[in-house]
C-alpha cells in the first residue's frame, strides 16, 4: 500500500525536519511506498527524494493553488498551505484503490501496521479528534482514502472549501471542510 504525505514549497524548515522523521519510520518500521505530494519541484523535496528514495508527485490542485493565490501576501497562514493538498491525493493516485495518508508530524512504529486487515472505507476512515468514543469531529491527519470515491468528491470539496476559507481558519482547515462535509459518513 502506498503511504502519501503532503508538502508544499511554502512549508517551514521544522515541517521537512518532521517529514524527514515520517519517511524514515516508514521505510524502516513499515511496508508502505513512500509517496509526497508537493506543489512544484523544491530542492528540498528533491534531497529527501534522492536520500530516501521516495516517490514524488508534483501537483498543485484548484483548492491548493486558490489558497495560496489568496493567502500568499500572508506568511504566517503559507507555512500550512501544504494542508490543502491532501484532497488532491486521489487526484493524482493512479492505481491503488486505497492509499494512507498522514500529516508529516507522525512516527512509524508499529511493524504490524500492513499485516492487519484494512477496511475498505467508502471514502476515508480517520480516527476521533479529541475522545476515541466520540465520532462527532474526527482527525484528519490520518485517512485512509478510498481513492475512486474521494477523487469523485474532489469538485464538492473544492466548491465548500475555497469560498469558504476564512471560516475554516478556526476549524483546522481543510480538516474543518471534511468534518463538515462526511459527518456521519
Amino acid at each position: 500500500m502506498k503511504w502519501y504525505a503532503a508538502i508544499s514549497s511554502y512549508s517551514t524548515p521544522d515541517y521537512l525536519e518532521m517529514l524527514e522523521v515520517a519517511i524514515k519510520t516508514c521505510k524502516a518500521n513499515t511496508k508502505f511506498k513512500p509517496y509526497l505530494i508537493c506543489d512544484k519541484k523544491w530542492d528540498p523535496v528533491e534531497k529527501l527524494k534522492d536520500k530516501y528514495g521516495v516517490n514524488v508527485v508534483y501537483y498543485a490542485g484548484k483548492v491548493f493553488s486558490t489558497f495560496v493565490k489568496q493567502f500568499e501576501r500572508d506568511k504566517r497562514l503559507m507555512g500550512i498551505a501544504g494542508t490543502y493538498l491532501r484532497a488532491d491525493v486521489p487526484v493524482v493516485e493512479e492505481s491503488d484503490d486505497f492509499v494512507l495518508y498522514t500529516d508529516a508530524d507522525v512516527i512509524f512504529g508499529d511493524p504490524n501496521i500492513g499485516k492487519i486487515p484494512i477496511p475498505a472505507p467508502e471514502y476515508f476512515a480517520a480516527a476521533p479528534e479529541f475522545n476515541i468514543n466520540d465520532r462527532s469531529y474526527f482527525n484528519a491527519g490520518s485517512m485512509l482514502m478510498n481513492v475512486k470515491n474521494m477523487k469523485a468528491e474532489y469538485d464538492r470539496f473544492a466548491e465548500f472549501t475555497i469560498p469558504n476559507f476564512n471560516v475554516l481558519f478556526n476549524h483546522a482547515h481543510d480538516q474543518g471542510a471534511y468534518n463538515h462535509l462526511y459527518k456521519g459518513k
